[in-house]
C-alpha cells in the first residue's frame, strides 16, 4: 500500500473516532474522552481568562499544554484531539524518515504498525497528550541520525519538559552520543 493511503486511511480512522468520542460522550455514562482531556481544557479555560493553568485543582502537566489548547475554549472543544492525531501521526512520519534513514524496507508495513496501533489510535483520539511527548522523542531520535546535535538536544529538553518519563531516555541518548565520539 502507498504510504499516501496509509496515512490518509489513518487519519480518517482517527477522524472518525473522534466524531464517535463526541457521540459516546453525549449519550453513554462511560465517556470515550480521557477525564485527563477535561483537565486539560479546563486549564486552557483558567489561562484564557488570565489566570494560571494549576488553579485548575488536578492540573499537573507543563503549562505549554492549556496554552497550546486555548483553541479548545476558543474554536471547538475537541480541537486539542484533532493536535494529539496530528502529532500521532506525525510519529508515523518520523518513524518513516528513520526507516528511511536507517535503510529500511517495506516503510508501508512499518509506518502502518504504528498508524493502525489500536492503542495509539485510542490514545490520541481520546485526548492524551501522551502522543506530542511521542513526536518529541522521535523528533530526539532523527536529529541525532542526522547528525542535528543541537536540534536532538532542544526536542530532548523539550519532551521532558512536556512530560517527565523520556527521561528514562536520557541514558541510552548519552550512550548513543559517547559511542559517537
Amino acid at each position: 500500500m502507498d504510504l499516501f493511503y496509509v496515512f490518509l486511511s489513518g487519519f480518517l480512522v482517527r477522524v472518525l473516532l473522534i466524531v464517535y468520542g463526541e457521540w459516546q460522550d453525549e449519550n453513554f455514562v462511560v465517556k470515550y474522552t480521557d477525564v485527563d482531556y477535561r483537565v486539560y481544557t479546563d486549564a486552557a479555560r483558567q489561562v484564557s481568562v488570565g489566570n494560571s493553568p494549576y488553579d485548575r485543582a488536578t492540573y499537573r502537566y507543563s503549562p505549554l499544554l492549556a496554552y497550546v489548547l486555548l483553541p479548545n475554549v476558543w474554536l471547538f472543544e475537541s480541537f486539542g484531539k484533532f493536535l494529539f492525531t496530528f502529532s500521532d501521526l506525525g510519529v508515523g512520519w518520523l518513524i518513516m524518515k528513520i526507516c528511511e534513514l536507517r535503510k529500511v524496507e517495506n516503510l508501508s508495513v512499518w509506518c502502518g504498525l504504528w498508524i493502525f496501533h489500536p492503542l495509539a489510535v485510542n490514545i490520541s483520539t481520546r485526548g492524551n497528550a501522551d502522543s506530542i511527548a511521542c513526536l518529541f522523542i522521535l523528533l530526539t531520535i532523527y536529529n541525532q541520525l542526522r547528525g542535528n546535535e543541537l536540534y536532538a538536544s532542544m526536542s530532548y529538553g523539550f519532551a521532558v519538559h512536556f512530560r517527565v518519563f523520556p527521561v528514562f531516555f536520557g541514558p541510552t541518548i548519552m550512550f548513543l552520543y559517547i559511542s559517537k565520539y
